[in-house]
């Protein structure tokens, strides 16, 4: 009788520990960029997850962050070592200019139950959008928009910020002008080849300015479709009480 209550536990505490163990949600790539698209275009990209623990994993939900993006799991439940897609797809209809958007997948990981998936695209309209199919350059700035913070009456205040060469053709960058005495800049490369970043510096002088100010940068290139895109700068200057 001792012995088959002994070989009874044995059992048992085999089977309890052959059931342990915890699930492990891995995404190998949990960011993507669809790039410049058009207006109206929708775009789909697969996003690989994996379960890398050694128990049964179970997606409860993935949710997008806006009703212009769809996603769903091809599988809800991944055995260890077993891997899935998420199919995003992004409808860029009705929107313009740089987009981030997020997809929330939730699990059964005690450890990271809610993943974050990021996608970024550009959306181009009209002629900007006509420039896509031609052989041509193209500038883009990586920011339309840049606040410097609150910069003190008698400092420079440096900033560095990057423009890239989306188009087909060599983006070559002919001046960078402010209106203000108050900002200087210039560019690391004035050439850039298609797919090709250069970092450009600018200094900020608040000389006897104080308050909110707004000030802008352009930039004159190559680029037959858009020849001067502006940089808005947003910088604010203590008064020497609030010092």
């Amino acid at each position: 009788m001792i012995k088959k209550i002994t070989l009874l536990f044995l059992f048992a505490a085999i089977s309890c520990f052959g059931q342990s163990g915890t699930p492990k949600i891995v995404i190998a790539e949990n960011e993507f960029d669809f790039g410049d698209i058009k207006e109206g275009v929708i775009v789909e990209h697969d996003f690989i997850i994996k379960n890398e623990g050694d128990s049964k994993l179970t997606i409860t939900r993935v949710r997008a962050s806006c009703g212009c993006t769809a996603a769903s799991p091809n599988k809800n439940v991944l055995e260890p070592g077993e891997s899935t897609s998420v199919k995003v797809e992004f409808n860029s209809a009705r929107r313009n200019g740089a987009q981030t958007k997020h997809v929330y997948v939730s699990s059964d990981d005690p450890n990271n139950p809610k993943e974050r998936i990021t996608f970024t695209a550009y959306i181009l309209s009209g002629q900007a959008a006509k420039g896509l199919d031609e052989n041509i350059p193209r500038l883009r700035l990586m920011e339309n928009k840049h606040n410097l913070g609150v910069v003190a009456k008698n400092s420079v205040t440096e900033w560095k910020g990057e423009i890239k060469n989306v188009g087909k053709k060599v983006l070559v960058i002919n001046e960078i002008k402010s209106m203000c005495s108050c900002i200087t800049a210039y560019i690391s490369n004035k050439r850039l080849e298609p797919g090709e970043t250069a970092e450009f510096t600018l200094e900020f002088r608040p000389e006897d300015r104080v308050g909110s100010l707004s000030r802008t940068l352009e930039f004159y290139s190559n680029d037959p479709i858009e020849s001067k895109q502006v940089l808005t700068l947003f910088v604010y200057i203590p008064t020497p009480k609030e010092d």
